[in-house]
């Protein structure tokens, strides 16, 4: 049993160290998607679209936060009560692999709730904005039907928001 539970141990810390590792690879989102580096040139519809997913990355990140916390709190439980045969430990065991799989749920609903709030926040915040911004022109490399590819020149860029 002490064998199965420092295997199921290194194996939760691997995905908890994962996870950690990946929740730092966001920074490109915008790229992908829309391809801009800054969220200030996103056009009036790329914005709400982006907003609407954000928000749809933060319900999803509650779901699974909340889904994490129960079956925590469910393998706790488990493992706390008694068996009604002496020896028997099959609830334990059930307790401690239900507690091991809700951890990495938890912390993955933890970071996708704490990146698509910033996310959120970010674009309410350029929606809000009336001002002037001044930046760079994306132009195209050869001609006007090259696509995506697309060349930061000097000039200036002029973007109102009502």
């Amino acid at each position: 049993m002490l064998r199965d539970y420092e295997e199921m141990k290194k194996i939760v810390l691997v995905i908890i160290a994962s996870l950690l590792i990946f929740a730092n690879s966001h920074c490109q989102w915008y790229q992908r998607q829309y391809g801009v580096n800054d969220p200030n040139h996103l056009s009036q519809d790329q914005l709400n679209e982006a907003l609407r997913k954000a928000k749809s990355g933060v319900t999803t990140g509650v779901i699974l936060s909340t889904a994490g916390v129960l079956g925590i709190i469910g393998g706790i439980i488990l493992m706390k009560s008694d068996s009604p045969i002496p020896g028997d430990i099959g609830k334990n065991m059930l307790g401690l692999e239900l507690t091991a799989v809700s951890v990495p749920i938890e912390i993955t609903g933890l970071i996708l709730w704490g990146r698509f709030s910033d996310r959120t926040k970010t674009l309410k915040g350029i929606l809000k904005k009336t001002e002037i911004d001044i930046g760079l022109i994306n132009s195209p490399l050869v001609g006007a039907s090259t696509g995506l590819i697309n060349n930061p020149s000097p000039g200036l860029s002029v973007t109102f928001r009502f």
